[in-house]
């Protein structure tokens, strides 16, 4: 099910009490940051939800928000932004649906960074990034250009996200780093990479 809903709130309480009545899972885009019209978090408290967390130390998708209803369902409320969008749903939303369906963590994947990498001033950063197997078998990562989350072609020719820890040093090449497929676990290191 799907709704539309305007920068209204009583038109986004209404929405988001339709779908509450046929989905366990709301995911909204937009209207979750601080402007005058991010009016999802005053949403979901008028239709009865509880907010879990909003905001976090991430960078694209701090203003990201989880809240859940007291029959049990749930709301993630995603930036606007097309990559920020992205993150959200593959570090947010994916293991929300995970646990929902009983299933366990997804590993963490680890490689080796092929480029020094400046921290992203003290945020946990998921950059898009090309992670390929090199002649000795080891995994490396490169982040991409591009990384502004307002581009999204970059995502075309990535394979993974890289997460750049929010230490003041960055991290050095040749240091490790965890790389996360774009989506689902699997063959996704195409050949040749």
């Amino acid at each position: 099910a799907q709704a539309r809903a305007g920068d209204r709130l009583p038109d986004l309480v209404a929405a988001i009490t339709r779908l509450r009545a046929v989905a366990d899972v709301i995911v909204t885009t937009g209207g979750v940051s601080a402007g005058s019209h991010d009016l999802v978090p005053a949403a979901v408290a008028a239709a009865g939800g509880a907010t879990v967390f909003h905001k976090v130390a991430i960078r694209p998708g701090k203003p990201v928000l989880a809240a859940r209803f007291p029959d049990g369902g749930w709301l993630l409320g995603l930036p606007g932004n097309p990559v920020a969008v992205a993150v959200g749903a593959r570090f947010f939303l994916v293991p929300l649906l995970r646990a929902l369906r009983g299933e366990p963590p997804e590993a963490v994947l680890h490689a080796r960074a092929a480029t020094d990498l400046k921290a992203r001033g003290g945020l946990l950063f998921f950059g898009k990034a090309r992670a390929r197997v090199g002649a000795a078998g080891a995994l490396t990562a490169t982040l991409l250009p591009g990384q502004e989350s307002f581009r999204v072609a970059p995502l075309v020719a990535a394979n993974c996200w890289l997460v750049v820890p929010p230490e003041p040093g960055g991290v050095r090449a040749g240091d490790p780093v965890q790389v996360v497929p774009l989506g689902a676990a699997g063959d996704w290191l195409a050949a040749g990479d």
